[in-house]
């Protein structure tokens, strides 16, 4: 079990997305234009002497690289090799595929979006559930003439716990996974909200609000991300 690799591990993970050298631009895209300067250096942590197997749970969304495609102002730099580490927020960037490790990652602006395999990440302002507001890589499930839907895909870190008698376990360290719902009129600033009948309502825009309730008699069925995507679109269709 982990006892104080746990903390170095945590450290470590912190600081693969907080140490930076600098911007830089590279070429193992397959675009033949002039490169993007896309990427920032991030420190390249070893993790040889760290037992991660103990660790339940990724900090990724995919632990392996998988092909996708980035974009700067809409404009393709052709295929990389990207994975989403959801804990520090951060999209790396690998020369190989089969790469355990990087240390490049997207800038992070609203210049630059990418998409891997079926899911378009954006980095972008949001308003959280305490109204504050906020910055991050967004996935794009939804994108209509009168609203847009995102996901806020989460991984958060939990230390072990040493078992506090002989009769209980130790519980290993852990990432575990979460996500909020963003709704954005079009081209505004998301905001992040609950499923429930007011936050919903509110969150439309005024014409729409009569017809929402119409189509949706009891609010309370929709209780998944599913759900309220099929419930904007039905209305996001309708005198756009």
């Amino acid at each position: 079990m982990i006892k104080m690799k746990s903390k170095s591990i945590f450290l470590t993970i912190s600081l693969l997305s907080s140490v930076c050298f600098g911007q830089s631009s590279f070429s193992y895209g397959s675009s033949s234009s002039e490169l993007f300067e896309v990427t920032k250096k991030i420190n390249s942590v070893k993790s040889y002497d760290n037992n991660l197997g103990d660790i339940v749970g990724s900090a990724y969304m995919n632990d392996e690289f998988q092909s996708g495609v980035i974009f700067k102002n809409s404009e393709s730099d052709g295929s990389w090799f990207i994975r989403y580490n959801a804990y520090n927020d951060e999209m790396e960037i690998s020369k190989d595929i089969s790469s355990t490790s990087s240390a490049e990652a997207l800038l992070k602006t609203s210049e630059i979006y990418c998409v891997i395999g079926t899911d378009k990440y954006v980095f972008k302002n949001y308003t959280d559930e305490s109204n504050s507001d906020k910055e991050g890589y967004l996935r794009e499930v939804f994108n209509g003439n009168k609203y847009e839907v995102y996901v806020r895909d989460l991984k958060k870190f939990k230390e072990e716990t040493k078992a506090k008698t002989t009769l209980e376990n130790d519980t290993p360290a852990k990432f575990s996974y979460k996500y909020k719902i963003l709704i954005a009129k079009k081209n505004n600033k998301p905001i992040t909200i609950k499923l429930k009948s007011k936050k919903i309502i509110n969150a439309l825009l005024e014409g729409d609000r009569k017809l929402f309730l119409k189509k949706n008699p009891s609010i309370r069925k929709i209780n998944n991300l599913s759900k309220f995507i099929n419930s904007i679109k039905e209305i996001d269709k309708i005198n756009s």
